[in-house]
């Protein structure tokens, strides 16, 4: 493909996202970082089920949940779900009450 003039109108048209093929110039070092330095808090999360179309529980295993956490180095984690009534209670006992201290 020709590369393309800005002041050419016709050749700007005839581009395909699927001819682009960048290379990748800069070089640096990779620094891995298993765990944080210091502890993560997850300040705006939603972990129940009314975001899911299907009102399933958005995590489905607690303890799982608690242990992906643990292990990115989240220590405490602020759910937003709110909401009201039953729904309300419902998240309260499946995360706040029944997992009280954890992550």
């Amino acid at each position: 493909m020709d590369a393309a003039r800005p002041d050419d109108p016709m050749t700007a048209r005839d581009l395909r996202l699927a001819d682009w093929q960048p290379q990748p110039a800069l070089v640096v070092r990779e620094t891995l970082v298993d765990r944080p330095r210091f502890p993560v808090v997850d300040i705006h999360n939603h972990v129940g089920r009314w975001l899911s179309p299907n009102s399933e529980w958005l995590s489905g295993d607690v303890s799982e949940l608690l242990g992906d956490l643990d292990d990115a180095g989240v220590e405490t984690l602020v759910n937003l779900d709110g909401r009201w009534g039953d729904d309300l209670e419902r998240n309260l006992a499946r995360y706040d009450a029944a997992h009280r201290g954890a992550s």
